[in-house]
């Protein structure tokens, strides 16, 4: 029994292939074509635009000295420099999808004594408040992922990126943890993940839980795995109604013999 192809796979998360330094001077075309997207962060060695691509992500490029790239449909472009960063790039190119990027972490649980009072024979442990708080953004106002995601929405954004760099730094699997914390607070929007994926199982886990709109994978990932291979990982189990059809066979016609 031939395998589907990707095209048929169902699925609720794309694949999204992010590309750097050497990897933007090869054959991009035969070797990522089965991916939903690519991703392009080097600026000095982003390639020209090609008819036929599949979705373009341009990660922190600016708008200004690209201008073939600002023609070209289905590209979105990701603001890397934190909400106001968004919201001027926004402001200016107001044409372009922009898409915010965020790396985030959770500060480690710490506890430290209390200075013990004069008489007392005993200290206490005082637990950092900023690790229980959860999820903040890696950026010099340190922002809790709350307040970020409440003003995205506020400010109308539909479509994110979260990178973990928890997630990244174990290579275990990507930040489910944080999935689920933003989409709590980011009822409806659309969030593309990234960090930690390392294996194709790691994929499988993002699809059974569902909520990411895409995962953003490394490129040496897709190289040593294949794109088929990580998206069919993307693929939702069938339904008892698809497997229903599926047992039933193709009905006969005709006469029999």
């Amino acid at each position: 029994m031939a395998e589907a192809s990707s095209e048929s796979l169902r699925r609720a998360t794309s694949l999204y292939v992010e590309l750097s330094g050497d990897d933007i001077g090869e054959e991009i075309a035969g070797q990522f074509e089965a991916a939903d997207g690519l991703v392009f962060s080097c600026e000095d060695r982003l390639p020209e635009p090609v008819d036929g691509m599949r979705r373009s992500i341009l990660r922190g490029i600016d708008p200004a000295l690209t201008p073939k790239w600002r023609e070209r449909p289905n590209t979105a472009w990701v603001a890397t420099g934190g909400l106001d960063a968004a919201l001027n790039l926004r402001d200016a190119w107001p044409d372009l999808d922009w898409v915010p990027y965020a790396e985030i972490y959770r500060p480690e649980v710490r506890f430290d004594f209390r200075p013990a009072s004069p008489g007392e024979g005993f200290s206490m442990y005082i637990p950092d408040t900023a690790a229980i708080q959860g999820f903040r953004l890696a950026d010099a106002q340190r922002d809790s992922l709350e307040s970020w995601l409440a003003q995205l929405g506020a400010e109308g954004f539909r479509t994110l990126w979260l990178h973990s760099r928890d997630a990244e730094t174990r290579g275990v699997g990507g930040d489910i943890e944080l999935l689920h914390r933003a989409r709590r607070h980011f009822a409806g929007g659309r969030i593309w993940l990234s960090g930690g994926v390392a294996d194709p199982r790691h994929l499988k886990t993002l699809a059974i839980e569902g909520g990411a709109k895409a995962a953003v994978v490394p490129a040496a990932l897709a190289r040593d795995c294949g794109c088929a291979a990580l998206i069919e990982a993307l693929a939702l189990d069938p339904t008892p109604a698809e497997l229903e059809v599926a047992s039933a066979g193709c009905p006969q016609t005709g006469s029999p013999e």
